[in-house]
């Protein structure tokens, strides 16, 4: 990688480990309120996605001194349905009620995704009225939120990573759905699949959801953010995994119900394509100075996604973002980090004229082979998780170097804001022993500054 990209020298906490199990698709929530980290992930007999089990959670309780004391693992089962394979867990805390939501999907058995067809893919989520001491049963949303927005689909998914609520209240889960399209183009007949990143809604707290529009163009996996637009509004930011040479980023003005593409996008993909991250922070905790304020920028983001290792160019490191929710002003653009894939996803946040900046994390581009999800121990090839930071999302060069969050081997994250001012965490996927694993590691805003 070029001289430029930097490498964080913070502390790394093993989360999730097994000498039995692998660790993948993390999720993470910070409750101020609580003083509390949530961390989900899946539990998988191996790396493979057909032999992912059901998913699991640990809390991290913010000490007087700052550190930060894990709970036991716990096995989350009120989260499944017999026969069914757990994935994807996308929480979010709807504030006003206390309600701790925790989406997922549940796939038919050992049914390969390319495979899968519609009553194979389960929409389902869970919630908890005392942090995560107890769960509900489970709500299966599939024949009321999908099946009546889409005629026509082979599969679906959430997240994965954190779900967002908005200052009015509104909760938005980042989804896709593959949508069938023709028929006898290809699949023996059954038609072509296209991807869609999509929102899934709900304005009354939780009570009822519904998903909003598609992108029009072919993406995939996603997160929000919510940021200002430079005039005194909001707006919601969608950074997607997409199928092309750079990443896809879109704005929202009507709440996440439909997104606009923008037509700068400077965040490359990377390999195959990779999960990212996206935070966003209000301008006022975003470092100053260095060159990297636009007049434009009314706040700072930063994203992550494995970044780019193996010799490969830094252009092509992907990572996780944070982007700002209502800071006018200078600010940074999400910055993140990731591990290497072919085409690296990943997710930040920020405004139409950048009126936040982010940190952003994905699975950037290194060495070696790897598949969209590839497996652990030989042959992994995603390197080097990187946040990326930005203070103006449509400046013709928003996004900076990466900050190398993990240097090994890594691959989806997950970003969360702390309590300080400038300060958030992020939970990764990284292989270094025979099991891939999570870890949690906590940056400031300080830190990455230095790559825009």
């Amino acid at each position: 990688m070029g001289s430029s990209v930097a490498k964080s020298h913070s502390t790394e906490t093993l989360v999730f480990a097994d000498k039995d199990h692998d660790f993948r698709i993390p999720a993470l929530l910070y409750v101020k309120e609580w003083s509390t980290f949530l961390a989900f992930a899946e539990k998988r007999a191996s790396s493979k996605d057909e032999h992912a089990e059901n998913l699991v959670m640990r809390k991290g309780s913010r000490q007087p001194d700052g550190s930060v004391q894990w709970s036991p693992t716990e096995d989350l089962m009120k989260a499944s349905i017999v026969g069914f394979r757990t994935m994807n867990p996308c929480p979010v805390l709807e504030r006003n009620s206390g309600t701790l939501f925790l989406f997922f999907i549940c796939l038919k058995g050992n049914t390969l995704e390319c495979m899968l067809r519609p009553g194979q893919t389960r929409l389902c989520y869970v919630t908890s009225g005392d942090r995560g001491l107890t769960w509900s049963d489970l709500t299966d949303l599939t024949a009321s939120v999908m099946d009546s927005a889409f005629s026509q689909y082979q599969t679906f998914a959430v997240g994965p990573g954190h779900a967002l609520q908005l200052a009015s209240g509104a909760l938005l889960v980042p989804a896709y759905v593959k949508l069938v399209e023709g028929r006898g183009c290809c699949r023996g007949g059954g038609g072509c699949v296209s991807t869609h990143s999509v929102v899934l809604r709900s304005q009354d707290g939780g009570c009822t959801w519904h998903a909003g529009q598609p992108l029009a163009m072919e993406t995939g996996e996603c997160q929000l953010a919510q940021v200002r637009d430079g005039a005194g509004g909001t707006q919601v930011y969608m950074n997607a995994r997409s199928t092309g040479e750079w990443r896809v980023e879109a704005l929202s003005s009507d709440g996440g119900e439909s997104f606009r593409p923008l037509s700068l996008t400077t965040l490359p993909e990377v390999g195959k394509g990779c999960q990212g991250s996206v935070l966003s922070f209000p301008a006022t905790e975003l470092p100053a100075g260095g060159g990297a304020f636009s007049e434009r920028g009314a706040g700072g983001g930063a994203f992550s996604q494995r970044g780019a290792g193996g010799g490969a160019s830094s252009e092509r490191g992907a990572g996780g973002g944070v982007s700002s929710e209502r800071g006018a002003g200078g600010g940074t653009r999400g910055a993140g980090g990731g591990a290497s894939s072919e085409r690296g996803s990943g997710g930040g946040a920020s405004s139409e004229r950048g009126s936040g900046g982010g940190v952003s994390s994905e699975r950037g581009a290194g060495g070696g082979a790897s598949s969209e999800r590839g497996a652990g121990g030989q042959g992994w090839d995603r390197l080097e998780l990187g946040l990326y930071l930005t203070r103006c999302v449509q400046d013709p060069v928003p996004w900076g170097e990466p900050h190398i969050a993990h240097s090994g081997r890594s691959g989806y994250s997950d970003l969360a804001r702390c309590e300080e001012e400038g300060r958030f965490a992020c939970l990764m996927e990284c292989g270094e022993g025979e099991r891939l694993r999570m870890v949690f590691r906590e940056f400031d805003l300080t830190e990455i500054s230095h790559t825009v």
